[in-house]
């Protein structure tokens, strides 16, 4: 099933969800969620609007989206990727949390692929990417490859971090300011620059960790 809005879908009045559940949405309207939540269960491309107020939710929980380049975010609530995947085709909508779900970037995302600015607060960054400017992974999962670039700065913060089946690789700077660091037995840390350490958290779980630079305990 399609559902295409070319008007104002609000929810209003109820705390609970509204669900688009197996239905693609193409969205050349708004939709506007005042209280309560709008989830969408089945993918679909992400143009038009989107506003949530505080306290409300939109979430893209199911199936596979697409960000594309004109999607205008606006509220003082939450809009975030919860489930299912989505591609970001040339940058981070401003206002689009990763809370859930899988992220790809695309080979024009943000210039030519790489990393300039992006948060990691929970999804699964999926493929193999450089980090170019900055990169902050809050919690969430590594799977592929992440290199932080020479002039490149990766800040790990708060949460779980969890690499499966990664290889990281730092050319630049970390810091890790909190949150356990976890890779599997297919995953690799390799610190070929500066890596700081700014609390006492720990390397969890297997994996191979190999330090051929500066590994420095901080705080």
């Amino acid at each position: 099933s399609i559902f295409v809005n070319n008007g104002t879908f609000r929810k209003t009045a109820y705390s609970g969800r509204t669900s688009l559940g197996s239905m693609t949405v193409t969205n050349n309207g708004t939709f506007d969620a005042e209280s309560g939540g709008i989830f969408f269960e089945s993918g679909g491309t992400l143009t038009g609007a989107y506003n949530a107020s505080t306290g409300a939710v939109i979430a893209f929980d199911g199936g596979g989206f697409v960000a594309g380049p004109t999607v205008n975010l606006t509220g003082a609530g939450e809009i975030a990727l919860t489930g299912g995947s989505m591609e970001l085709m040339t940058n981070v909508p401003s206002g689009l949390q990763f809370v859930g779900g899988t992220l790809n970037l695309s080979p024009s995302f943000q210039g030519g692929g790489m990393i300039t600015n992006l948060t990691l607060s929970g999804a699964t960054l999926f493929g193999n990417y450089t980090v170019a400017q900055t990169m902050t992974f809050q919690s969430g999962a590594l799977n592929g490859s992440l290199t932080i670039g020479p002039s490149a700065t990766l800040y790990i913060t708060s949460g779980s971090h969890n690499l499966t089946s990664c290889q990281l690789t730092n050319l630049g700077t970390v810091y890790w300011s909190g949150g356990a660091m976890s890779p599997d037995g297919n995953s690799s840390v390799v610190n070929n620059s500066l890596w700081i350490a700014q609390s006492d958290d720990t390397f969890n779980n297997g994996g191979l960790i190999v330090n051929n630079g500066t590994y420095r305990k901080q705080g």
